[in-house]
């Protein structure tokens, strides 16, 4: 995305630290990529005392109205389909609203129906 797609930085979040590190090591030499890891759905987990949210995987670090353009691929059909699925899925989408500048863009690639995902 940053090269071809005209992005001058593009930060990657994943929950599990391995991802992070194979990542960063397979991109290494790509300009303007950086990694973290954070939990999208953070917004569950601050005003929960659910023990897997803990802040080892928040996303406080992340200020508020941080990115113009917001890709998920994945990360909502993952925490929507199994238990707590309608609370992880409002958690992401308060997170999203919450890092995302006014008038930026989200973009979800699913592989749901939309009947499955649309009220």
């Amino acid at each position: 995305m940053v090269q071809m797609g005209g992005f001058k930085s593009v930060h990657n979040i994943d929950y599990c630290q391995i991802v992070i590190n194979q990542m960063r090591g397979l991109h290494q030499a790509i300009e303007g990529l950086s990694y973290a890891v954070a939990d999208a759905r953070w917004a569950l987990g601050h005003n929960s005392s659910a023990p897997s949210l803990q802040n080892s995987r928040a996303m406080p670090e992340i200020p508020a109205t941080s990115f113009d353009f917001v890709l998920d691929k994945g990360t909502l059909d993952a925490n929507v389909s199994g238990e707590g699925g309608i609370a992880n899925g409002q958690a992401i989408s308060q997170e999203v609203y919450r890092v995302i500048k006014p008038g930026g863009h989200f973009l979800v690639v699913s592989h749901a129906s939309p009947e499955a995902r649309l009220p």
